[in-house]
């Protein structure tokens, strides 16, 4: 079983009073953090033209992140509407060579704000099959062979993408999705799939048992990424991150993920991670017991506005919760 940390936004909300200068620092102190606490990840994603400036450039941050970690995996979310492929198979093999290999997966996501659709001038309507091109021609291009693609939307003449990764046959491809049909895309696709932190206890079960049914060509360990939202802390976890919690999951809702409405303060309207160590090691159990030793279980800890002391308190507090399950006796799924 293996433990994350993310995303990680870079957010300024209204009356902040650090620069984006002090939270892209603070993001890279928070990533060596999470290195030297022996977690296993650190996630980024991107969005555009946002009034608080979430994250545009995600392979900037994850070669940054990868130049100053030693063993950390790094998760890089990104649009595929957004970028040309090609230019993209670059920048993750770049990212992959400063890493040294083996500690990259390229999220690749569809894309949903309208906004972001209207600033690049792509019809959203195309976002999915845009999705499935550019995971076909980043295959391709990792493979370090002359190829070529003719596509709906993109075409690539016989070329060669040099320099090739480190990683053998390319970093490893993610592609999410809240959905059963959008799970069963990625087993069809042989990608990694992850559940997102906004799907429900139920969701999350079902969306992971439709994605297997569809990977029949997977190897029955392959890992299974699983986000939540939370934190670890004594006294009153949710005190220290109700209201960027909560500014967070209103700007998500007004981007267009769900009905905006002012969003609950109740957390028990949230499939969360939280509490103090002992807490949250019975609750993460839970998801042991579900999804066995194969999954990467990715909790965010920074929330826009948050002290970043606070965070750096949750990272270390989650890595000793994350400690109790190194020495544990392996579970299969679903027991």
């Amino acid at each position: 079983m293996r433990f994350g940390v993310g995303f990680f936004t870079a957010q300024q909300p209204p009356g902040s009073k650090r620069s984006y200068t002090d939270i892209y620092a603070d993001m890279l102190d928070h990533a060596r953090l999470i290195d030297e606490v022996g977690l296993d990840s650190f996630w980024v994603t991107e969005h555009h033209f946002c009034d608080d400036g979430y994250m545009p450039s995600p392979t900037t941050v994850c070669a940054a992140v990868a130049a100053a970690t030693r063993r950390l995996t790094v998760g890089c979310g990104v649009m595929a509407p957004f970028a040309h492929p090609l230019r993209l198979a670059e920048d993750l093999i770049g990212i992959d060579l400063i890493s040294g290999g083996n500690r990259l997966i390229a999220q690749i996501g569809a894309g949903y704000k309208a906004e972001e659709f209207a600033g690049f001038e792509v019809d959203r309507d195309t976002r999915i099959e845009r999705m499935l091109e550019t995971v076909e021609i980043l295959r391709r291009a990792f493979a370090g062979q002359p190829f070529e693609f003719e596509g709906k939307h993109h075409r690539v003449p016989k070329l060669t993408v040099i320099p090739g990764p480190a990683t053998p046959g390319g970093p490893p491809l993610l592609v999410a999705g809240n959905s059963v049909e959008a799970a069963q895309r990625s087993g069809a696709l042989g990608t990694l799939y992850k559940v997102d932190a906004s799907d429900s206890w139920d969701e999350a079960v079902s969306f992971v048992a439709a994605y297997d049914a569809a990977a029949v060509d997977a190897p029955p360990d392959r890992e299974i990424h699983v986000q939540a939202y939370g934190f670890v802390a004594a006294g009153d976890p949710w005190a220290k991150i109700v209201d960027g919690f909560v500014y967070m999951r209103e700007a998500y809702d007004r981007w267009g993920w769900a009905p905006a409405r002012a969003a609950s303060r109740d957390p028990r309207d949230y499939r969360l991670l939280i509490g103090n160590p002992d807490e949250v090691a019975e609750q993460v159990e839970r998801y042991r017991k579900q999804f066995g030793d194969r999954l990467h279980l990715t909790l965010r800890l920074s929330y826009p506005g948050m002290d970043p002391n606070v965070v750096a308190d949750g990272i270390r507090l989650w890595g000793q919760v994350a400690e109790r399950f190194r020495q544990a006796a392996p579970v299969r799924a679903g027991r």
